[in-house]
C-alpha cells in the first residue's frame, strides 16, 4: 500500500509493504508531520525514514511505532547513481530483522474480495483516464489495462515507472479527497488532515466506484461505502490511496 499526499510543490509517498519483501527500497526520504496520523493506524507498525527536523524528530518519539530511521541505524546506504538528497536507500530484509520478537503486521486498511469470490460489479467502468491534479503538482492519470489487470499511472504526462522500468499499475486506486493545514513543523509545509469524511472514488477491477470514506479517530482504519451506503471492497493486490483536494479529480464524461 502507498499513501500520496501533497508536499511542498509535489508529492511524496508512504509505502507500506505488508505481504511483499522487496530487496531495494527508495529514495529514502524525511519524515512530515502527515505522516503521523497515518502512523497511528498501522497498529504499531515498524518505520524507516531519512529522519526529520528537530519537532518531527521529538514527535516521532512519542508515536506507536518502531522507528528504525537512518538518524540511528546503519541499515542504510547510498545509490551513487542517484543525485543526492534522492540517493538514500534501504532494503526490507535488513530493517525487518530488527523487528523486536512477536512483532505482527498491520491490519488491512481496507476491506478485500476473496480471490476465489466474483468481483465486485458495483460501479462505472472507465475507458479513458481519470486526472488528479494535485494543488502545486504533479498532474497524475490512472488508465485501466486489462491485460495487466491493474491501474497505469502516468506523472505529469510520462509513465510513472519503477527502477526496473515497469510503469506503476495498481490493482486498487483509494481516492478519498482531503483537507490540509499548515504543518507546525514547517511553515511552508502543508500538512494532510486524514480523518474526517469526504468524498471518495475507489478505482478496482476496472470500474470507479463513488461515494464516501471516513475516518473517526487516527487509531482506526477508514470505512469505504459506495452512493448507496454499501461498503466497497477492494481487489486482492497492490492499493494506492491519494489524497488531493476538493475539485483536484476529474472524471472522464463517458
Amino acid at each position: 500500500m502507498v499513501f500520496e499526499m501533497r508536499v511542498e510543490g509535489i508529492t511524496r509517498f508512504l509505502a507500506v509493504f505488508h505481504s511483499t519483501r522487496p530487496d531495494a527500497v527508495g529514495p529514502v526520504r524525511s519524515s512530515r508531520t502527515s505522516d503521523f496520523d497515518l502512523l497511528r493506524g498501522l497498529d504499531t507498525p515498524l518505520y524507516a525514514s531519512s529522519g526529520g527536523n528537530n519537532y518531527v524528530a521529538n514527535a516521532l518519539r512519542n508515536l506507536p511505532i518502531l522507528s528504525v530511521t537512518a538518524m540511528s541505524r546503519t541499515e542504510y546506504y547510498r545509490n551513487n547513481s542517484r543525485p543526492a538528497p534522492h540517493d538514500l536507500y534501504t532494503n526490507t530484509s535488513d530493517l525487518f530483522a530488527l523487528a523486536p520478537e512477536g512483532a505482527t503486521t498491520p491490519a488491512p486498511w481496507f476491506d478485500f474480495v476473496d480471490p476465489a469470490a466474483t468481483p465486485n460489479e458495483t460501479g462505472r467502468a472507465l475507458e479513458e483516464p481519470i486526472t488528479i491534479a494535485y494543488r502545486g503538482g504533479p498532474l497524475v492519470t490512472y488508465t485501466w489495462d486489462e491485460g495487466l489487470g491493474g491501474w497505469l499511472r502516468t506523472q505529469d504526462g510520462q509513465p510513472h515507472t519503477n527502477s526496473d522500468g515497469e510503469q506503476l499499475s495498481p490493482e486498487n486506486v483509494v481516492i478519498m479527497v482531503a483537507s490540509y493545514v499548515t504543518s507546525p513543523a514547517d511553515a511552508i509545509s502543508p500538512e494532510l488532515v486524514s480523518t474526517g469524511s469526504g468524498q471518495l472514488y475507489v478505482l478496482t477491477n476496472g470500474v470507479v466506484i463513488e461515494g464516501t470514506w471516513s475516518r473517526d479517530t487516527a487509531e482506526g482504519k477508514p470505512v469505504l461505502l459506495d452512493s448507496s451506503g454499501g461498503s466497497i471492497a477492494l481487489s486482492p493486490g497492490t492499493t494506492w490511496v491519494l489524497y488531493p483536494e476538493s475539485g483536484n479529480v476529474r472524471l472522464p464524461t463517458s
